[in-house]
């Protein structure tokens, strides 16, 4: 039987259940035959009854296998670059320029290497799918090996909710660091999930899925606010203060029920239809509703990695923004996170174009 992931509890309740969606959503393939031959999983959201912790009861690490071809990276935007440099003037603004910083979790390096750019000179960071030659980074899992760093700061970024057992995770850092040591957390905010059904915001990846409440829970004094439009948390804190969540709120079952019924009419009824984002968001949509791209000609990317690809299970192909130009016709565009909206529409609006929001499609049906 399913057990909390935390507290070991057998007691859960199931919040959404949904199947047949990618292992990945962030890989991308060479072909259409490759996409579609990629493994499908399900996935149980559930709420433990003892401690408030929501997470994938379905989900098993063992096929997590985060390699080159594992595309993540938003760099490619403005508004995302931007937001980035809001997180250096947040790490300026607490002082941090001048300490030992460790970046666990990296990626391709590029916010630890916009920390060099910006002036911090003891900068480190781990990935063991890191494909570069940055000396600062090494190719390997932070552990007590590296103690010696002495790190006056942790940076997890988008890593927490990809750990199966959180709390576990937390305390092999805390043993590899020093009682001084402080921690930056950023993860995405299961409570703005729920607030705007963002359904799509829900996938294998992402086993775990954290409120501001809850990830505040984790240590004994924090601060924690919403970035990123409100999409995002981050919390710094004292990993000497580190304890076991517990949260009393629960969420009701059933919470995105009412939002699919919305979209699934939406996409049968602008047709051509196209989406605008190739990664999470826009590869849940699509496995969701377009398994056989019946609705959906294609998907356009901005990030060039992931151009010319096609996305795992359903086969469509991403293509790049100046696709738009070669087809003539008129076609309706969803753009699947809001936040690139206006970047979006500004750089590319023509006549033959028509955008929509996916966060405008939602709110007609809160509003009802």
């Amino acid at each position: 039987m399913n057990k909390c992931k935390i507290c070991d509890s057998q007691n859960l309740t199931s919040l959404y259940k949904v199947d047949n969606l990618p292992l990945f959503q962030n890989k991308v393939y060479n072909s259409f035959e490759e996409a579609q031959s990629q493994k499908a999983v399900s996935v149980d959201l559930c709420q433990c009854e003892e401690c408030g912790f929501v997470f994938n009861s379905l989900f098993t690490n063992e096929d997590m296998d985060y390699d080159e071809s594992y595309q993540n990276e938003q760099n490619y935007s403005r508004y995302f670059i931007d937001y980035l440099n809001e997180i250096v003037d947040y790490l300026v603004e607490n002082n941090f320029q001048d300490k030992k910083i460790v970046e666990i979790g990296c990626g391709k390096g590029y916010f630890t290497e916009l920390l060099e750019k910006r002036g911090f000179k003891n900068i480190y960071g781990f990935d063991p799918a890191y494909e570069g030659n940055n000396p600062n980074i090494t190719k390997d899992y932070f552990s007590d090996k590296y103690k010696s760093i002495n790190a006056d700061l942790i940076i997890l970024r988008h890593v927490l909710e990809h750990i199966e057992k959180p709390y576990e995770f937390l305390t092999h850092i805390q043993n590899a660091t020093s009682k001084d040591t402080k921690i930056l957390i950023e993860v995405p905010d299961f409570e703005w999930i729920v607030n705007n059904r963002a359904f799509w915001d829900i996938f294998y990846e992402h086993c775990n899925y954290f409120d501001s409440t809850f990830l505040s829970s984790f240590f004994k004094n924090s601060t924690t606010k919403k970035v990123f439009g409100s999409q995002y948390l981050l919390m710094l804190a004292s990993l000497d203060e580190l304890c076991k969540p517990y949260i009393k709120h629960r969420y009701p079952k059933n919470i995105f029920e009412k939002s699919f019924n919305n979209i699934k009419e939406f996409l049968s009824r602008h047709t051509p239809l196209a989406l605008w984002g190739g990664a999470s968001k826009g590869v849940t949509l699509l496995n969701i509703f377009d398994k056989n791209r019946q609705l959906v000609e294609y998907c356009i990317d901005i990030n060039p990695k992931k151009q010319k690809k096609f996305i795992a299970t359903t086969g469509h192909e991403i293509v790049p923004p100046n696709f738009l130009t070669m087809k003539p016709d008129n076609i309706s565009i969803v753009v699947v996170n809001q936040n690139y909206y206006e970047e979006i529409v500004k750089d590319y609006s023509t006549s033959s174009i028509n955008f929509y929001s996916l966060e405008k499609i939602i709110n007609e049906v809160k509003n009802d």
